[in-house]
């Protein structure tokens, strides 16, 4: 697991990515598991950006309700550059000490910021440090010739370092990462040295679950190719996003920012049903203000350059908010049956302490019009849920809509829904006989763990 702050790994999660149209028990992930599986790219260090504010980027993170970061450690040998390994550091230490976990990033393999045992030296003496990760995306910084040898020796350069540091020996090692599709399977098998693959699957402005451009990559062929690097360990998507850049004419295509919220958070949900452990949404914050809308680097963001949150923002706040739990039992099924949609319809069910339950349903359906730059109106689809017990009570949240409870019903064993593009969720209330129930097996759990799913 990647511990020190656990996450959940995946048979558990594999057995997720059933066939969307669900009818009959279902295996129930912990909701706090997918609340832990959302983190961010940041950039603590970019001093001229607006990431140098790093008590507004604390504020950001508190605000989504995101846990973990994803960033990168640089040791510069020059002595004028001092104050960078010391500010880095300080940096750091206070996001961690925030309740922030860190996934650091070692540089790039040539030693031009700085060589393994260097960076390992900084991250070791870090709290919070839940990961270490290969080099980003070498395979489009890299000499063309040579890359592939350079990161398949810096990668097992630094498991061979942290397995031989007391301090970092228990950490995970993230694989690396790469920028073309095809990459993985030029640099080959590295699985004898990572814990976890890696994955940037960018959905090049459109919908997350299914190809919409002629050649496009779907995310489960992402996740088979980066196999080739890391085997059957579980993987982890380190990037992915979408931005607003309206007036971009190459590179990855923009869309708007309700459209661009609703993808995201199914991109989370998606991720999560396909198995990943950790999406790492990029990224936090626009660097830098684009008011000609030109440019996606300064675009990514989930917050504009003054701070303000992005319909993506609320959205992820939203979604977290439903579906953040205490520990719950590992091993539960919920028995539903959701009948109305097509082949193509994603649901999705999570178990929460004391013995709740919340079911995400939508509709994997395209939301923006890139030719008009547009965005395509979805109508809602009329569905019944039906389940195999009672519950006590029923609330619908919609996370891109708002985040108050759009119906809310009393005792029921079924009810009647309206479903979109964005995710619906089903918020379930145990009855008391069912909460006893699920107090009296936590509370076993924690006293004999080893009886217990895992």
């Amino acid at each position: 697991m990647l511990s020190r702050v656990r996450l959940v790994t995946s048979a558990a999660l594999a057995a997720l990515a059933m066939a969307p149209a669900q009818a009959g028990a279902a295996p129930a992930a912990p909701a706090d598991a997918f609340a832990d599986s959302v983190g961010v790219n940041t950039h603590v260090m970019y001093s001229k950006t607006a990431y140098w504010d790093l008590e507004r980027m604390r504020t950001a993170l508190r605000y989504l309700g995101v846990r973990h970061i994803r960033d990168g450690v640089r040791w510069y040998t020059s002595p004028s550059y001092g104050w960078y390994r010391d500010e880095q550091a300080k940096r750091y230490t206070s996001l961690a000490r925030s309740g922030i976990g860190l996934n650091l990033l070692m540089p790039w393999p040539n030693g031009e910021v700085g060589t393994t045992r260097q960076a390992l030296d900084v991250i070791a003496g870090l709290p919070g440090v839940v990961s270490v990760e290969a080099a980003n995306e070498w395979d489009l910084q890299g000499p063309f010739e040579t890359w592939p040898q350079e990161i398949r020796a810096q990668t097992r350069e630094t498991r061979a370092a942290m397995k031989a540091d007391p301090k970092l020996r228990r950490t995970p090692f993230i694989a690396p990462s790469f920028g073309r599709n095809g990459s993985p399977v030029t640099a080959g098998d590295l699985s004898a040295h990572v814990d976890f693959g890696n994955s940037h699957p960018y959905m090049g402005g459109s919908r997350p679950e299914i190809g919409e451009f002629p050649g496009q990559w779907s995310i489960q062929r992402h996740i088979d190719t980066l196999r080739a690097v890391s085997g059957t360990k579980p993987f982890v998507i380190t990037e992915t996003g979408y931005h607003t850049a309206a007036n971009q004419t190459d590179r990855q295509k923009p869309v708007g920012a309700d459209a661009g919220a609703a993808y995201l958070v199914r991109t989370l949900l998606e991720h999560f049903r396909l198995g990943a452990t950790r999406t790492y949404v990029y990224e936090l914050v626009d660097q830098y203000d684009d008011p000609e809308l030109g440019n996606q680097e300064a675009n990514f963001g989930l917050f504009r350059n003054d701070w303000s949150p992005k319909p993506a923002a609320t959205a992820v706040r939203n979604l977290l908010a439903v579906l953040r739990s205490g520990r719950a039992l590992r091993g539960q099924s919920l028995d539903y049956t959701v009948t109305g949609g097509d082949a193509n319809l994603r649901t999705m069910a999570f178990t929460k302490s004391g013995g709740g339950f919340t079911l995400a349903i939508w509709r994997p359906e395209v939301l923006w019009n890139h030719a008009t730059k547009q965005p395509i109106a979805v109508r809602d689809v009329p569905m019944t849920v039906t389940f195999g017990k009672q519950f006590a009570g029923a609330q619908v949240f919609r996370p891109t809509r708002g985040s108050g409870a759009f119906q809310t019903v009393g005792a029921t064993a079924g009810m009647d829904v309206a479903v979109g593009a964005d995710p619906v969720l089903i918020d379930l209330r145990p009855t008391a006989g069912d909460r006893w129930n699920a107090q009296l097996r936590e509370w076993w759990c924690r006293v004999a763990p080893t009886t217990c799913p895992r």
